[in-house]
């Protein structure tokens, strides 16, 4: 491995490898029972009836293969996100299927035809006020659909032109009725209330939005980040107020990702000369408005530092990964670097994988030996799980968060 750093806080060597197909900036994994969940694009992204595609179940400890969902007989099944409630697995595929999953059954439960692809990770929230958890996706061209969780009847359709629909909803109660709403992207950024999937409010954006939303809660505050593709990385309120931004280069397909206390958000860019990984200096001192005059506050409210120069698509997670008491951000680019940015230092290592990669990582402690592990999905079609023992404090774990909906309670 090449190392552009004093000592390297990754192994040279993973645990184990498993092929599993291609993944996509929109992939996330999860962890159940004893498991790695991961949706595949198959061998060949373009391919119609790919026996590789559908959902891996993978042993945490073996990495040997020990279920696979395979899609309908005919037809593009590929999957990229997932989302567990109630002990249901919910994902949806190219074949423009939403599936509900039982996991103690291991058998359908329900599934429901939309007009196009499902691109993006499903949000669960709390829709109805029942005790069964429901789920949203972003459907391709198509708006947000809203299923009951237990039925999978259609609570509503919010009919928004979401572009690719590769948008992955962030859940949070926006106006505190006691029903969880969602932040989406599409050709604007929307906020839906989560009872009927009328419109918040809206952010109409000059390009598509690829990136998922990133909420932040803190004691005092709660703050929205967005990014769009052609380069707006945007702080909004509850209400939709923009507090700040800043333009952060072209292809904008990651999301924003947080660290601890320090403040500093990560996001990365795939196309012209700001390709690479971004680390931004957030002061949440925010920006105030007087009598349509800026003035600043205690703080500017974004600064930037890039690495590297090759296309990157994937997000970052974020963890102490070499115990130095600061939290490290480890984002993959496409030709076979993953960055592991010291954000308060402005240095990277680089690190030389096995393959590029456009998914996320994912860390924890999936088979309880007391180490974190990180899981790499690269695009030679093989899943990777490094051990990391020096690695300690995950802030943000996967592409959408500790919870899986892109919030975050920061705890201060």
């Amino acid at each position: 491995m090449s190392i552009g750093y004093s000592q390297s806080s990754f192994p040279s060597d993973y645990k184990w490898k498993v092929k599993i197909g291609l993944t996509c900036y929109r992939t996330n994994m999860l962890y159940h029972n004893g498991n790695i969940l991961i949706g595949s694009n198959g061998n060949d992204r373009n391919s119609d009836n790919d026996d590789a595609d559908g959902v891996y179940f993978i042993d945490a400890n073996t990495g040997s293969v020990t279920h696979q969902i395979k899609g309908l007989s005919i037809g593009d099944n590929d999957v990229n996100g997932l989302a567990i409630a109630n002990d249901i697995l919910y994902y949806g595929s190219d074949r423009n299927y939403v599936y509900a999953y039982d996991l103690k059954l291991k058998q359908e439960k329900w599934k429901y035809q939309l007009p196009n692809n499902l691109e993006s990770v499903p949000g669960i929230a709390n829709l109805n006020g029942d005790s069964i958890m429901d789920v949203v996706f972003n459907c391709e061209r198509s708006g947000i659909y809203a299923f009951d969780g237990a039925t999978g009847d259609t609570l509503w359709h919010s009919e928004l032109y979401t572009h690719g629909g590769n948008s992955s909803p962030a859940i949070y109660d926006l106006n505190k009725d006691g029903i969880d709403d969602l932040v989406c992207g599409g050709y604007a950024q929307w906020a839906l209330n989560g009872k009927d999937g009328s419109e918040l409010w809206y952010q109409k954006k000059s390009s598509g939005v690829h990136g998922s939303p990133l909420i932040m809660e803190f004691k005092d505050s709660v703050r929205i980040h967005t990014v769009a593709s052609y380069g707006d990385y945007d702080i909004f309120d509850l209400e939709g107020n923009r507090i700040g931004g800043v333009g952060a280069g072209y292809g904008l397909f990651a999301s924003p990702v947080p660290s601890g206390k320090s403040l500093y958000s990560c996001v990365s860019t795939s196309w012209g000369s700001r390709s690479g990984v971004s680390s931004f200096s957030i002061d949440f001192n925010d920006w105030v408005y007087e009598e349509g005059k800026k003035r600043m506050g205690p703080g500017e409210t974004i600064q930037y530092k890039g690495f590297g120069k090759s296309k990157a698509c994937a997000s970052a997670v974020s963890l102490d990964v070499d115990a130095d008491g600061n939290v490290e951000f480890l984002i993959p680019d496409e030709n076979g670097t993953l960055f592991i940015i010291h954000p308060e230092k402005e240095e990277a290592e680089e690190i030389t994988m096995p393959s590029g990669a456009e998914a996320t990582l994912f860390v924890g402690d999936f088979d309880g030996d007391g180490i974190i592990s990180a899981l790499y999905s690269g695009l030679d079609g093989y899943l990777y799980c490094y051990d990391l023992p020096k690695a300690k404090s995950i802030v943000w774990n996967s592409f959408r968060g500790p919870n899986n909906n892109g919030t975050i309670n920061m705890g201060f």
